[in-house]
């Protein structure tokens, strides 16, 4: 006799997974293509139409860490996460002190137009970056 929990289900693709797989080999493209631009001569990564490289240059990894200080910025990295991630777990991930005080949102009306304002603004500069771009540029000594 079997248990509910010990039977197992088959899988049935729904029509969502035709809707996912697309979106997700399309998210996975950037970085597909980060990988074979690394592998390339940097006259091949220059060409128009690109394409993909003659032959895979793996010396490339070590040209660019040893000509540029790319352990540090890994130790900054790894020194960075480690902070924001204890933080991260404070927040979420342990159990709330008894008798601590609840968090309850703001329910204001002065909140949701600071929240719609920063939305625009984010979305405005994601969509006509060269003004604060220009902006930036002038700032500079």
């Amino acid at each position: 006799m079997t248990s509910a929990s010990s039977v197992r289900r088959r899988w049935v693709p729904s029509a969502w997974h035709l809707v996912l797989l697309p979106v997700a080999l399309l998210m996975a493209a950037p970085l597909l293509w980060m990988v074979l631009t690394s592998l390339s001569t940097l006259e091949e990564t220059r060409r128009f139409p690109p394409g993909l490289p003659s032959s895979p240059h793996w010396s490339n990894y070590a040209t660019a860490w040893n000509d540029s200080p790319l352990g540090h910025w890994l130790l900054n990295s790894a020194i960075a996460a480690y902070y924001y991630l204890r933080v991260m777990v404070y927040m979420y991930m342990r159990e709330p002190v008894p008798g601590a005080p609840v968090a309850v949102p703001m329910k204001s009306s002065m909140v949701n137009v600071a929240l719609i304002i920063a939305a625009v603004a984010v979305a405005l500069l994601g969509i006509f970056p060269t003004k604060a771009l220009q902006l930036a540029a002038t700032a500079l000594p």
